[in-house]
This record gives C-alpha cells, structure tokens and sequence, in this order.
C-alpha cells in the first residue's frame, strides 16, 4: 500500500513539474514577446522607480538620450533632464504616486543629440511580477516635434490651397446671365478645396460666344494651375481675335489643338478633357469639338424637330442630340487633331454641358447616379425654366448619394438661345 502511495506521490509530482515548466515555459515566452515588442516602440519607453531611476529602458530611449541600451538600466532619468524639466517631471510624478493612478499626459522639451526635442509624456503605475516598496511606473515619451512640423507644413498647404481656391473661383463666369441672346446658369460643386473642373465664356466677338467646359485629371493645386494656364489662353485669344484669320476663329478643333500644344509644353504629367463650343448668333449655328469630354446635349425647343436624327432617344417624351463625336484628351499627344462638327440653331434651343463627377457619383451602395438617371432629368424638366431644369439635375445628383461626400467635382452649364426676330422660321415655346 506504501508502495503504491509513493509511486503515486512521485506521478503526481512529475506531473505538476511538467506543469510549473510548461506554464513558466510560456511566462518567458510572453515576458520575451512583450520586452521585443517594447524595445522597438518608436516612442521612449522607461521602467522607472518611485524617484526616477532607470530600471529598464528601450532603444528609442537609450537613442534618446544618447546612451548604450545596457547601461540605461543604471541612470537617473531626473539627472539626465535639465533643472527645470526635472522639476517638472517629479511633479507629475509625485502626484501620479498620491494618486496612484494613471498621470494626465504633459509636455518636456530636452535635449537631444544638441537640439531641443518637444516630448509628450506619459505616466503609469506598473504592476507586474516585480514588487517595489514605493511602486514602479511606466514613463512614455512620444516625440511631438515631428509631429508638429508635419503640422505646420500641413496648415502651410492649406492655405496654398485656399488661395488657389480663391483665385481659381475667380476665373469662373457669373453663375448666372439672362441677358442678350444667349443665356445661361450654372452649378459647381468641388470634392475638394482645389478642383479640376472649370468652365468659361468668352465674347470672340459681337455674333461669336465662345463657351468651353474641362475636367483636367485629378485634383488639388496641380489642378488649379492647369485650370489657370486654360483660362489664360482664353483670354488671350479674345485678345488676339482680331489678328486670326476667320477660319481659325471660326474653328473650334483649331482653338483645341492649340491649347493642347500649350498643356503639353508647360505640363508633364495632367490631362484635361474639354468641350468647345462656338455659337455664331448672326449666322444661328453651333460649331463644336471635343477632347475626350462627356458628351453635351443639344435640347430642341420643339419635341418635333426635324435635326432629331434616328438615332437620339426618339421614345423619350421630348428627344434631345447627344453631341457624341469627340477625341483624344488635351495633354496626351502633341500631334493631337480635333474635328469640327457643325449644327444649326433654333429659336428656344439649349445645350447642356457637364464635367463627368455629375454621373460617376456614387451613393453608398456604390452605384453611380448615370446617364439614364441625367436624361431622365433632362426629359422631365425641358418644360421648366433654364435654372429651374438646372437645379432639378443637381437635386436629383443629390439625392442619389445622400450623405455620401461627393468623390468627384461636379460642374454643370445650361444655355438657352432667345433669338426674338424668330427670322429661322421657327416660332414656338416650352
């Protein structure tokens, strides 16, 4: 019976051994896993006493300080900061102690490595295997100068790009004009401060309106500026109108490919897409080309017109053309060509332009508003006013995404032609 008790004494032995190597077995593990982790913390990570003495430093502390990994353990944190900063952190530290809880984060600027260094500290009671009379914390210092360099050079960017806002805003016409024979309205909407979208207007002359709409690739101030140096060559070109023979004038795949061999000399890496119009008011006609832009529509004022090719949307209530023909992007190729395509005016006709933001949109089940949805809107407000068919567009555009920020810039130009004599033949309203 004694025989069987002891080999079962000894069974039940190995066994706990097994288990108290097992379980200190996986302690180490952990213990190794946690001192691996901590020793490659970015931010300085210290054991220290009740009085500030090192127990056990990382390597981004011993860098800290500029002192080897293996002697951190036998320094004073409170001898190595100046006079006043130890002050400080013995204050924070004795009132962590009466607390007995974790300190509320404060700021120390020290030295390092010759330069003053704004640290953000942290202070914590440690409580672990190791048993100390007065207790030990846990110091963390995170470097905030980086911190707060990458936060200058970020308001510094934001106020660049405010003033481009600003500047770019500029060079946008008058939402709105119901004056003369061509009218118009407008909406923008930028996804972001700086925007790739733009649209203008142009007097050539007395009987010629030139009106564009672009979308150059991506957004923030490279965008901006290309909107400028566009906006620019507009502006020029009114300026030299004069010195143009009329066939350039009169030419909108001319006026295209000479602002692609400008975006091409002056940038390397934006494209811009645009739709350029020329309406002759003397002569009631559109000529237009495209650079890869999403196509416009030309609205009749009458649902029977006889310019309704077989191929537009003839099952809609009141058809509109697409004005399709297009080619490649401003900026790709320097040896680009653009076509003129030419359609003749009616009293009461429209055109609608947009940037492609307006159809790409997506609400958050991430589908896209489309260009079913657009026609429909432009189908069911041809009978409103100009501003009103407008805004019935952006609403529906709107209500599509709901509170989903809008990923893209949208841009949309309305036109309406009031040609009073009704010298075209042509007499009706909407």
């Amino acid at each position: 019976m004694n025989d069987i008790s002891v080999i079962k004494m000894e069974e039940l032995f190995g066994h706990n051994l097994r288990a108290t190597y097992e379980i200190i077995t996986d302690m180490e593990k952990a213990r190794a896993a946690f001192e691996m982790l901590i020793h490659d913390m970015a931010d300085a990570c210290l054991l220290l006493d009740a009085d500030g003495r090192c127990i056990w430093g990382n390597l981004a502390a011993a860098d800290l300080f500029d002192v080897d990994q293996e002697i951190i353990g036998r320094l004073s944190l409170i001898g190595m900061l100046a006079p006043a900063a130890a002050r400080t952190f013995i204050a924070h530290l004795e009132d962590a102690q009466a607390s007995g809880k974790h300190a509320a984060p404060f700021d120390l600027a020290i030295p390092v490595h010759g330069k003053m260094r704004e640290l953000s500290w942290y202070l914590r009671p440690f409580h672990g295997v190791i048993h100390h009379p007065r207790g030990l914390w846990v110091a963390v210092g995170h470097d905030v100068t980086t911190l707060l360099a990458e936060r200058a050079a970020k308001m510094r960017l934001e106020a660049e790009m405010d003033t481009a806002r600003i500047i770019q805003d500029a060079l946008f016409p008058t939402q709105s004009d119901g004056v003369g024979s061509l009218k118009h309205c407008s909406f923008y909407g930028a996804a972001d401060r700086c925007s790739g979208d733009w649209w203008g207007r142009f007097s050539l002359s007395p009987d010629l309106e030139l009106v564009c709409i672009g979308d150059v690739t991506g957004h923030g101030v490279g965008s901006a500026l290309v909107t400028a140096v566009t906006h620019g060559y507009f502006t020029t070109l009114v300026q030299m109108a004069g010195r143009l023979s009329a066939a350039e004038l009169r030419s909108p795949g001319f006026i295209l490919s000479q602002l692609n061999s400008i975006l091409i000399a002056t940038n390397q890496s934006m494209q811009m897409t645009m739709f350029l119009a020329l309406i002759d008011l003397k002569t009631k006609t559109l000529r237009y080309a495209n650079a890869g832009h999403n196509f416009p529509y030309l609205i009749p004022g009458n649902p029977k017109d006889e310019r309704i090719a077989k191929q537009t949307y003839r099952t809609n209530p009141w058809p509109f053309i697409p004005l399709v023909p297009g080619g490649s992007t401003l900026g790709y190729m320097a040896d680009s060509r653009y076509e003129d395509h030419q359609l003749p005016l009616l009293h009461a006709d429209r055109l609608l332009f947009y940037t492609d933001g307006l159809i790409e949109n997506e609400a958050a089940s991430g589908k896209p508003w489309g260009i079913r949805q657009l026609q429909r809107r432009i189908t069911s407000g041809v009978h409103l006013a100009l501003q009103d068919m407008l805004d019935g567009i952006v609403e529906g555009a709107k209500q599509h995404c709901g509170a989903v920020p809008w990923a893209d810039d949208v841009t949309l130009v309305a036109l309406e032609l009031n040609f009073a004599n009704g010298s075209n033949g042509v007499s009706h309203s909407r």
